[in-house]
């Protein structure tokens, strides 16, 4: 196999030992090399080696003093010659993609995150060392890393440009020793010093085009891409994507809440859809997955212990719900039922009936049709209605939010709102815990801790009639059965919880309506039966939430329209709990991102977000979702139990 090649910085040639590696497995105790050789002073050099196993995933590192530039090989093929450029853009590609795992020349991943940063990689540069045309797609993404391709490339010739880069991207008292380490060191600190590396950024030539203006600082360095799964938003099949499973191997499962074919001007029908993309945001198999009873599916999915993918049916649509401008809001919530897939997206669970389909037609020719309550499709033991959090736990019984009560659509039989378990995943042998509308009631979201027990938020209710969270534990015995209950005045509507590697439970203060927004998020200390609540801004409406493997806690800011990092751990005097890690409002997306849901981390420590709903009530739900680039620390997929660190 013939690879030739060119290192460059700057966009001029230069000298340099050049290395051919391979990522290890998450054990190797260092680099495996594959070959070595040297550029010529034009940047040239070529290795002529046997065959590469190609289901490795290979790497280059080019080395002239401080200068480290690096790049994946994106091309394995042993029967052709490839072409590749390493520069300062793939170098900084390769830092946002793989910065959990780079240390000096040995880049190490599990099959899930090499998966992942192949797709991540190739959506950021091109083998030729250009710029990827979906980057390209993200202009204020392309333009940051334009910009600090220009700062690095000035760093090689200007020994000042780099004293002062390593300064700025110096984590406590270490300094980086070479060019590589200061670009993973940014990546992994994005808000540290962003202003200066800005000022220093313009001071330099513009070699690479398309970088920022002096009157456009970022808030922090971070790369973003918005993802529709269409060449054109319009077209995407997503339709208010609610939230995000990430399944072993790296790919997104996605709730998706409308039907995407029916015109805006209309009140949208539940979504008859799930949707599955790879990591690099592309719809699998080219089509959304379909049957198993979808019916307008929520913030409710989880993957189970066997890879079977659990799908909550909340059943948007007839909604009379108005918005604060007079719009109708499709937010009835009548669905009754749990779809199931193998993961090659094989449904497991009854499809939809004939009388469903007739009356989806009818609907769409008449809104002022209310969809049915009766079986549909799905599983619908338990009774459920508006199903809402869908999680699994390491037993595979499977725990179910039954959300709403009937009393909402005055339907004689009055159901309560209930919690519902499917123990081992069979829906036959289901158990419930019913709720009393003057204890807590409207189950939202679960999370589970590492002793197995569910923790659950709920939005109504309490001593305080704003909600609360309670832990229940389920085995065959003893059966379903109240822990423990928290209420306080600190609760307002919680939605989304998350249990962090130490056991803590982290909670997103939604605040349940446009008219009383959230602004915090709550930490239960499961050892000392004690609340933390931590502000994260007026008007930022926490919905989402999660946790990576440093214990970085992820909100997103439904109403605010960002996403929040907080220091999950407290570390002293350095840096306490609570403290924000994002900028004060959190990471913005230059607009784009209108209001988020669902957040979920990957193996690789990329951060997906939900753009949900439009900021137009009009238009109903938002068509894409959200992937910061190597923000988080690595963890563990699917998510079965408390956030577990893979490094």
């Amino acid at each position: 196999m013939l690879i030739q090649g060119e290192v460059n910085s700057g966009l001029e040639g230069i000298a340099s030992d050049v290395r051919l590696l391979s990522i290890t497995d998450l054990d190797g105790a260092g680099s495996e090399l594959i070959a070595t050789t040297k550029s010529d002073a034009a940047g040239q050099f070529r290795f002529d080696i046997p065959t590469l196993d190609q289901g490795k995933t290979y790497y280059l590192m080019a080395s002239q003093g401080k200068t480290v530039l690096g790049g994946l090989l994106q091309t394995v093929d042993a029967a052709r010659q490839v072409g590749v450029v390493v520069n300062d853009l793939t170098t900084l590609a390769l830092a946002f993609t793989l910065n959990s795992f780079i240390q000096g020349d040995h880049i190490r991943g599990d099959e899930a995150s090499r998966r992942a940063a192949s797709y991540s990689y190739r959506n950021l540069v091109d083998q030729d060392g250009t710029l990827a045309s979906t980057l390209l797609g993200n202009e204020e993404s392309a333009q940051r890393l334009n910009s600090l391709a220009n700062l690095f490339a000035a760093s090689r010739t200007s020994p000042l440009i780099r004293e002062q880069l390593f300064e700025l991207t110096a984590v406590g008292h270490d300094h980086p020793s070479t060019t590589l380490e200061a670009a993973t060191n940014l990546v992994q600190n994005p808000t540290q010093n962003t202003l200066q590396l800005f000022a220093l950024a313009q001071q330099v030539d513009d070699v690479y085009g398309n970088a920022l203006s002096a009157d456009d600082p970022p808030a922090a360095w971070i790369l973003f891409l918005e993802h529709f799964a269409a060449e054109d938003a319009s077209d995407s099949p997503m339709f208010g994507p609610g939230n995000i499973a990430v399944d072993r191997r790296g790919d997104l499962w996605i709730a998706n809440n409308f039907n995407p074919d029916v015109p805006t001007s209309q009140t949208p029908f539940p979504s008859q859809t799930a949707i599955r993309l790879n990591p690099g945001g592309e719809l699998v198999d080219g089509r959304p997955i379909r049957g198993g009873g979808i019916y307008g599916s929520g913030f409710g999915i989880g993957i189970d212990t066997k890879h079977r993918v659990w799908i909550g049916n909340f059943g948007f649509g007839g909604g009379t719900a108005v918005s604060p401008d007079g719009a109708k809001i499709p937010l009835h919530g009548n669905g009754n039922s749990l779809s199931v897939f193998d993961q090659d997206g094989s449904p497991r669970s009854p499809d939809s009936t004939t009388e469903f389909s007739l009356l989806s037609k009818q609907y769409w020719r008449n809104s002022e049709i209310q969809p049915s309550r009766q079986p549909s499709g799905g599983f619908t033991e338990g009774d459920m209605l508006g199903v809402q959090g869908v999680v699994s736990d390491l037993r595979n019984n499977i725990w179910i939010a039954s959300n709403r009560s009937t009393h909402y659509l005055q339907d004689p039989s009055h159901q309560p709102s209930k919690l519902v378990v499917y123990p081992k995943g069979v829906p036959e042998e289901f158990v419930e815990y019913v709720f009393d509308s003057r204890e807590l009631n409207s189950p939202f979201d679960i999370a589970i801790d590492s002793d197995g027990d569910a923790w659950v938020t709920f939005q109504k209710g309490g001593e305080h009639q704003q909600g609360g969270v309670a832990e229940f534990s389920f085995d065959p015995i003893t059966g379903l059965r109240l822990k423990r209950q928290f209420e306080s005045e600190d609760f307002n509507a919680p939605y989304g919880i998350a249990v962090a590697p130490d056991d803590g439970v982290w909670i997103a203060n939604n605040g349940g309506s446009p008219a009383h927004v959230g602004h915090q998020v709550i930490r239960i200390d499961q050892q000392k039966d004690s609340l933390e609540t931590f502000d994260v801004g007026d008007f930022a409406g926490p919905w989402g939430i999660n946790i990576d493997g440093a214990g970085h806690v992820y909100v997103t800011g439904f109403s605010s329209r960002s996403v929040f990092v907080l220091q999950g751990i407290d570390r002293g005097s350095e840096r306490q709990r609570g403290d924000l890690l994002s900028p004060l409002r959190g990471y913005k997306f230059n607009k784009q991102l209108e209001r988020p849901t669902g957040i979920e981390l990957d193996s690789l420590g990329n951060v997906w977000i939900c753009n949900n709903y439009s900021t137009n009530p009009r238009d109903y739900g938002a068509r894409s979702v959200f992937q910061i680039l190597g923000l988080a620390d690595p963890v563990v997929t699917p998510l079965i139990g408390p956030a577990a660190p893979l490094l």
